[in-house]
């Protein structure tokens, strides 16, 4: 048996290549799929069946990828209700490819259609030695049941259920393989590890250490941060079946006059992808701002109206190629291309630039003692302000600045801080659009604040 993890930053996504013989299965595949198949021909296996534990909400699958290049078969769970050709898979179904024996259980609680593929190795016999559990079971943190507006409190339970009368019944020794790692907002608190067995989560992990469903509610749905907006329209693209890549229009150059004629005419979007100092400096006026250093894919499958066409600003060739791929994943499909001659040839034509305050620590903490200090908005998220934030602060988490900006007055000084400068620049961005343009970003957020003794409460 071979088993290879493949592990995508910034979505903290884990997907599988797991073959036998000459033979070898996808679980979980991200959208883009090149990484499977050449792993695949290194090994000399041939990629016939593509696994999906669900429909995935943070991200868009690669199952039609693989599908259409290779004339794999989905597998899927049959209450999905998916509108492509696949075979649907329900509790007991056993799946063998090459030595390889699949049997299902139906998990449901992070989503409704949720299931896990338990593996045997029958080279070494027909006991269980993993299982690949999607979103039920992560290490030290399970997924979370929220999702679907008004069904927290069953899915709850059914959680509760798949991890106690399912997953938490396979031996102990065998190995647990989650869709996701840290960092991912598929669940609350994912561990550091990407693996673990059954044995070790049943000890340590705490979400398994509730022995009702009714504690369990309660421990796991407080203090949940809000799902992103990306997540309810990813997950059905992922049931109709995404398009394929190759479908979608390659990255351009856009001239300065095309550009701004997007915005214009269009309702286009310029996101610009540079590092916090030169979008400070000088940027196209009402652009977003997302640094690829930040969690780009996330935060911009959360904040930009995917109806919306989009041009990209960058001085870096690789930047723009890693980027024109990050969106795609969370399906920001209508990227028309990069700006040709960037911000400069922008402002070359006279067309709108706008730019932003970016305080160095010493400024920050002089105003903030001056007679008319600034208000400062904590944009991380409730939990992260909950742990300690610069008193005086208020906390309107990034994404929901879009909604609450009338909470900062027009005419009044405001400075944005984060834990390192980026999503700060990010709210900046998005509150000027808003008409909020005495705005100031803090450099290195709070990072710095802290590393030089500021207080927090």
């Amino acid at each position: 048996m071979l088993l290879r993890p493949i592990y995508t930053e910034k979505i903290a996504h884990s997907s599988y290549l797991v073959g036998s013989q000459d033979r070898a299965v996808i679980i979980d595949p991200r959208r883009d799929v090149d990484e499977y198949i050449y792993m695949a021909r290194e090994f000399n296996l041939t990629i016939t069946h593509i696994f999906q534990t669900h429909l995935h909400a943070d991200f868009v699958s690669g199952h039609m990828e693989l599908a259409n290049r290779l004339g794999a078969e989905i597998i899927m769970p049959a209450s999905a209700g998916a509108d492509f050709p696949h075979q649907g898979v329900s509790e007991g179904d056993e799946i063998q490819i090459g030595k390889l024996l699949f049997r299902v259980l139906e998990t449901p609680g992070h989503t409704p259609e949720h299931i896990a593929y338990v593996l045997s190795d029958l080279d070494r016999g027909d006991v269980p030695n993993a299982v690949f559990c999607g979103d039920t079971l992560f290490v030290g943190d399970v997924g979370r049941p929220d999702l679907f507006p008004g069904r927290a409190g069953e899915l709850t339970r059914q959680l509760f259920a798949s991890l106690h009368e399912k997953l938490l019944q396979l031996p102990d020794f065998v190995e647990v393989y989650p869709a996701h790692g840290p960092g991912s907002l598929c669940g609350r608190a994912i561990g550091q590890r990407r693996r673990s067995t059954i044995g070790y989560e049943k000890r340590l992990n705490p979400a398994l250490q509730f022995k009702d469903p009714d504690s369990f509610q309660q421990w796991l749905l407080e203090g949940m941060p809000p799902a992103p907006d990306h997540f309810s329209r990813l997950s059905e693209i992922n049931r109709q079946g995404p398009r394929l890549l190759r479908e979608l229009k390659p990255m351009a150059t856009l001239t300065p006059s095309e550009g701004r004629r997007l915005m214009e005419k269009s309702r286009g979007i310029a996101l610009d992808l540079r590092g916090a100092r030169s979008f400070s400096h000088s940027h196209i006026a009402g652009s977003y701002h997302i640094s690829t250093r930040a969690n780009l894919p996330t935060l911009a499958g959360w904040v930009i109206p995917p109806e919306h066409p989009l041009f990209l600003i960058s001085a870096r060739e690789e930047e723009l190629t890693k980027a024109w791929l990050q969106l795609h994943r969370v399906g920001l499909d209508r990227i028309e291309g990069q700006l040709l001659t960037g911000i400069q040839g922008w402002e070359a034509e006279g067309f709108p630039m706008d730019s932003l305050p970016l305080l160095e620590l010493d400024e920050f903490m002089a105003i903030l003692k001056s007679n008319d200090p600034p208000l400062v908005v904590d944009v991380r998220s409730a939990a992260e302000f909950a742990s300690g934030h610069i008193p005086g602060a208020i906390n309107i988490p990034v994404a929901d600045l879009r909604t609450r900006y009338a909470e900062v007055p027009v005419d009044r000084p405001t400075v944005l801080t984060c834990s390192g400068g980026y999503i700060g620049s990010l709210g900046c961005s998005l509150l000027k659009q808003r008409g909020r343009h005495r705005v100031s970003n803090l450099r290195f957020g709070l990072t710095r604040y802290i590393e030089a003794g500021g207080n927090l409460v």
